[in-house]
Formats: C-alpha cells, structure tokens, sequence
C-alpha cells in the first residue's frame, strides 16, 4: 500500500525490499532495493542492503560491488562495513575483512557481531590471538554466551592449548548442556 501512495518515492521500495528479505523474499527485495537504486542512484542504503541480501545469497562478488559502492557513497556506515566484511567472509578475502570489521567496530563499538566477525576473519588468517582477543572481550559484556565461549575454546584447540580450551567448553556446557557441537569439540580437546 505505500508503494501506491507514493511510488515515486525510492524508499518504499527500500522499506519493502527490507521487509521482504525478513520474510525469506530474498529475490523481491534484491527487484525492490534495485528499483531503488534505479530511483535515486546515489542511495546508499538501497545499496548496502542489496548487498547484504546478496551476501546471504551467496552472490559475494555482487555483494562487494554494492557494499563498495555503499561505502563510497556514504563512508561514515558502520552497517556497509560490516556487511562488507561479511562477504569478504565468503570470498575468503580474510584481511580486508578484518579491516572492514575494525572500521565497523570504531563506528559501532558496540555490536557483538562485529567482534566475532573480525574474530572469525582471524582465525580464517590462522591469525589465533586477536580471534581469541575479541571472544574474550565479548565474554567480558557477556560471560554466558554459549556460542562465544564454544569459538573461543575452539581457537584455543586450535593453537594446541587444550589446557584453556577445556574450561571454556565446560563452562558452555554447564549453560547449556545438550549443545552437541560443544560436547563433539571437547571431546576432542
């Protein structure tokens, strides 16, 4: 209905194309944010969120371009950032991810998402202190977080220093016992 109220108006077709993606529409909203950007060519929403649609559609390289053209167009969006270091994610483009979600941090210090993203793009580089510095910074805001407790003790695994590794995936374990994931990786710490 909005878009017949004003369907001149580039950002119904962004609100629709955002609401379609929440509802599983992925290629709806990719024809929304494009008739948006179609609209108002210097919209760098309808970008960046073209591009996190092809992010989840594994359409990295699309992604990039959009999420490039995002950032150019408005440099100071955290989101564009870190969208497009999810994609970098799936081009293993590690370092520029870790680069990406850094810029993203510094503009949204707050966003968990952020530090588990660079975390992940670490350890992607076998890069294993800074991943394992930025799980424990989010366990410090939040120390019940299974997930991040499993990843970190996962890293630790990784670097041979099961000694650390252990209490971690026991300490996720006492939260949530039945998470298998934990209890295959402990098994083998």
């Amino acid at each position: 209905k909005a878009i017949e109220a004003a369907p001149k108006d580039p950002r119904t077709y962004s609100n629709r194309g955002t609401a379609y993606r929440a509802s599983g529409k992925l290629q709806e909203a990719i024809a929304d944010f494009s008739k948006a950007i179609e609209m108002s060519p210097d919209d760098e929403m309808a970008y960046r969120e073209r591009g996190f649609t092809e992010s989840i559609q594994n359409q990295f390289d699309a992604a990039l371009a959009d999420l490039d053209k995002a950032v150019q167009l408005k440099p100071d969006d955290g989101f564009a950032y870190k969208f497009r270091g999810f994609a970098e994610i799936g081009l293993n483009q590690w370092d520029k991810a870790v680069a990406d979600f850094t810029t993203a941090i510094q503009k949204n210090p707050d966003d968990a998402q952020n530090y588990e993203r660079r975390a992940f793009a670490s350890r992607g580089m076998k890069q294993y202190a800074p991943a394992i510095a930025d799980y424990t910074l989010i366990l410090q805001k939040d120390p019940n977080n299974t997930e991040i407790l499993t990843k970190r003790g996962y890293t630790y695994s990784l670097m041979e220093e099961y000694e650390k590794a252990i209490p971690d995936y026991e300490a996720a374990l006492k939260i949530k016992p039945d998470d298998y994931d934990t209890v295959q990786r402990l098994q083998y710490a």
